[in-house]
């Protein structure tokens, strides 16, 4: 019985521990992720694909290609940073200034579009993860919306 106390003691201190979460030195450092976010994309192109979908969910263009050329990428204010890109789907093709949002999901970047106006293509959401040296994502824009996903490439210095 003794034994079976000390078991079930040890089970629960080792839960109350592991419950208390990841110590202090253990968190991402933000300031170091915000630089290489910035390092990663600065001078880098997004190749891929996206879908489209109506109100009701039917499949408008399937896996159509996608490419997005950012120059450059600068901290604003707060979570906001400044992204100089080429935007290339459909027969858009646009360069443009764009303020977006990045939250973190951990270490794990994710632009954020809610209701942005976007000159000369319109109003768009999104979320986009950004791992390793691949993004994906959704996005709405009115009544379509969709996936989109790709390879993040680097430029060659």
């Amino acid at each position: 019985m003794r034994l079976l106390y000390s078991c079930a003691l040890l089970c629960f201190v080792g839960v109350g521990v592991s419950l208390a979460g990841p110590k202090a030195e253990d968190k991402p450092d933000l300031a170091a992720m915000q630089k290489a976010f910035q390092e990663k994309l600065s001078g880098a192109t997004l190749v891929g694909h996206y879908t489209m979908e109506g109100p009701g969910g039917e499949v408008k263009k399937s896996a159509a290609p996608e490419k997005y050329t950012i120059t450059k990428v600068d901290r604003g204010e707060g979570d906001r940073f400044i992204f100089i890109a080429r935007i290339q789907y459909g027969d858009k093709d646009i360069a443009v200034p764009l303020t977006l949002r990045v939250l973190w999901a951990g270490n794990t970047p994710v632009i954020t579009l809610d209701e942005l106006n976007v000159p000369g293509l319109g109003t768009y959401s999104a979320r986009v993860m950004i791992f390793e040296d691949r993004y994906a994502g959704v996005w709405s824009h009115g009544d379509v919306g969709g996936s989109l996903w790709g390879k993040i490439e680097k430029a060659d210095k």
